[in-house]
């Protein structure tokens, strides 16, 4: 049978590629280490007071070279570790940055008379970029292997461009907005790790910071201001409580699934003509206008969408 034939595929999803960002202290080498069988490629010391396996053995990773030796010999598959955590992946790239600069530049950063260095028009963290590619190409290959891999990194903000409306700033991984096109293109999910913080502003007074409570989340809902998605196949909930057992029942959960029923029971309690708008909307055959399967085409955006405007019309009825 030819590759190329036609027919139905199930697919069998690998473990997840996900890219956690927060805040130092907030706890993401604790939660990276608390994968199954898990090891640590370390380019920081966050994971010297906890009892986990690492590489190097002895300090961190010192150069590209070191990084990508440690990735190398993981691949190689002659062990049982099925996590492996990169903490962080922000010190990987500065590590990148060096060898890139010594690299093109002559270990020059700033262009000088006729010498062009790493930082003149942003050629430098182009060529990073494409050398990023390289490491993940490997980490792709410990995921084929089996491996969960998660790439720890500390936030930092991005402009988004809107052409829709004005452009804005969103939290994102602390990298340069070149590798960070890469990386999140690449992750199968992207996890904000946060405390819930709610703001007020009285009259006259400048506004003020107030703690939501002592839990922290990973955050999964696309929303202005915070970059973050799960992938067809690793759909998550918009938030999970930030620890690995919570994180890992949620990853086995059927969250389409779960928004297929609402959207089912939510169609039934709105009016005639909002199931017509639905119906039409979708081409709904008639007899499946109440059957889950008349929504099983949809992704989670478009059901988390036709969930909250279903809500909304039953509020009207």
């Amino acid at each position: 049978m030819s590759r190329f034939d036609i027919k139905m595929v199930t697919a069998e999803i690998p473990p997840p590629r996900l890219l956690l960002y927060g805040d130092p202290g907030v706890g993401k080498t604790t939660f990276a280490a608390s994968g199954i069988d898990p090891i640590m490629v370390v380019t920081e010391a966050g994971a010297q007071g906890l009892d986990v396996y690492r590489l190097p053995n002895e300090g961190v990773c010192k150069s590209w070279g070191d990084l990508l030796e440690c990735v190398d010999v993981l691949g190689k598959g002659d062990h049982d570790r099925q996590t492996v955590g990169i903490d962080t992946i922000n010190q990987a790239i500065a590590l990148c940055e060096d060898y890139i600069c010594t690299r093109d530049f002559g270990g020059v950063w700033n262009a000088q008379r006729g010498q062009e260095g790493f930082n003149s028009f942003g050629k430098g963290n182009f060529a990073v970029a494409q050398e990023i590619k390289k490491l993940l190409n490997k980490l792709d290959t410990l995921q084929s292997n089996g491996m969960m891999v998660i790439l720890c990194a500390h936030t930092g903000q991005h402009k988004v461009a809107n052409a829709l409306g004005s452009d804005y700033t969103a939290f994102g991984a602390d990298v340069p907005r070149q590798s960070w096109a890469v990386l999140s293109a690449w992750a199968d999910q992207i996890a904000h790790a946060t405390s819930v913080v709610r703001t007020v502003s009285r009259e006259g007074e400048k506004t003020k910071a107030i703690a939501g409570g002592s839990e922290r989340w990973m955050m999964f809902e696309p929303e202005p201001g915070r970059i973050v998605k799960s992938r067809a196949g690793y759909e998550m909930p918009p938030r999970v409580l930030f620890d690995y057992n919570s994180y890992s029942a949620a990853l086995k959960k059927d969250v389409v699934g779960d928004l297929i029923g609402r959207a089912v029971e939510l169609y039934q309690q709105v009016g005639d003509d909002d199931k017509k708008i639905v119906a039409d909307k979708l081409g709904l055959p008639k007899k499946k206008q109440f059957s889950a399967e008349a929504f099983s085409g949809l992704g989670k955006t478009k059901l988390d969408s036709l969930v909250n405007w279903l809500m909304s019309k039953r509020e009207e009825v």
